[in-house]
Order: structure tokens, then sequence, then C-alpha cells
């Protein structure tokens, strides 16, 4: 998974004047092709393809390649910000996994109290419930005729 590179003291030596450039003369009889088309989008960045599918197993392309060393391109590849957040949520807003049971205070509707109780929760989850009422909180801060934060959460 990673590699590395041998760096010497050589490879950061500076040539004291910069090479000159020498025009070739153009071959006769020679047509360039044609280039592609800017419009043209990879395979990646097709609109049928599944959001969710941004995954790449490098382990199966050292195993298909026994030994040759990976391109930078299938190593690092450019990712649209929904696919960054995809597949990277904890760079974002935390873990997704649950927790181990933990001691917290939830609210218990039998009672109409707030009782502790070891509950598992997912991080990510609560970080983005508690964003969403801090920029309620914000938003009271800069309009005075706000008087209700309702939060209505499907189970």
């Amino acid at each position: 998974l990673f590699q590395s590179i041998d760096l010497d003291d050589d490879s950061f030596a500076l040539s004291p004047s910069p090479p000159k450039l020498t025009k070739k003369a153009p071959v006769k009889g020679v047509v360039k092709a044609a280039g592609k088309k800017k419009a043209e989008k990879s395979s990646a960045g097709t609109a049928s393809e599944d959001p969710m599918d941004v995954f790449m197993d490098l382990e199966k392309e050292e195993k298909e390649n026994k030994g040759k060393r990976l391109s930078i391109e299938k190593i690092y590849q450019k990712k649209s910000q929904l696919e960054h957040i995809l597949l990277r949520p904890d760079t974002y807003i935390g873990s997704v996994e649950y927790t181990d049971r933990t001691p917290m205070w939830v609210y218990d509707t039998e009672t109409d109290r707030i009782v502790q109780r070891e509950i598992s929760y997912v991080p990510g989850l609560y970080k983005i419930f508690d964003e969403i009422l801090v920029n309620a909180a914000d938003n009271k801060q800069r309009d005075p005729k706000m008087n209700l934060i309702k939060v209505n959460i499907n189970k």
C-alpha cells in the first residue's frame, strides 16, 4: 500500500542555468491526430453510476500487478465533494460506527422525565443533530423575532 521513494541530494540539485529550448523542424506529410473533446467525461463521472460506488480496491490491484509499482493515477483519484464525503464521512462528522454502551441522559416518555441510561449511539449522527441545534441558536441571535425551535424526529 505504501511505496518507498529514494531521494538523494542529486534529486534536488539545481542547474546553473535553464536548458535552452530548440525548435524542431516540422515533418512534412505527417498529420496530427485530432485532440479529444473536453466535453467527454470519464466513466467515473457518468450519472448512471451509483454515487456510493466510489471505493477502489488497491489490494486487488497490487495482487494483479504482483510487485509492479502502482501508478499515481491508481493510488490518488480526483473525487467530487459528494464522493469524498461518502468515502470519508469520519473526516466531516466523526465516527459512523455505534459506540459501546455508555451512560447518557435521555428523555423517558413514560415518566416524562430525563433519566440516565446506558445507550449505544452513532457519534456522527449525534454531531449532525448538535450542528442543527447550534445553527438554530445562532439564527435566534440574529433574528430576535424567532421564539421557537421545534425538532421532529421520524423513527
